[in-house]
């Protein structure tokens, strides 16, 4: 078996999961600065707002998460064309 490509919407799943680990921090930042400002404040720094912290951040997360894999995937297709990746064992 080689491979010789990795499709682009493998991508997907790193941007999601950035999203998702951003939005789960952000909720907890939120939290935690309800109940106690000032351990929030020497977890996490400040909290820069709800808006900021669980829509912004978590999207330009995912959005840099998806490109940086997009350009990994690119890479690889490119320089896998010459040199596949080959898991078959030669006895």
């Amino acid at each position: 078996m080689e491979l010789k490509k990795i499709k682009y919407k493998s991508a997907v799943f790193f941007g999601a999961i950035g999203l998702l680990a951003t939005f789960l921090i952000g909720l907890l930042k939120f939290i935690l600065s309800k109940q106690d400002p000032a351990l929030a404040a020497s977890l996490f720094g400040t909290f820069t707002g709800v808006t900021n912290e669980l829509i912004i951040v978590p999207l330009f997360t995912a959005l840099n998460a998806y490109i940086y894999v997009i350009v990994a995937i690119f890479i690889y297709n490119i320089v896998a064309r010459t040199y596949p990746i080959s898991w078959d064992i030669k006895k």
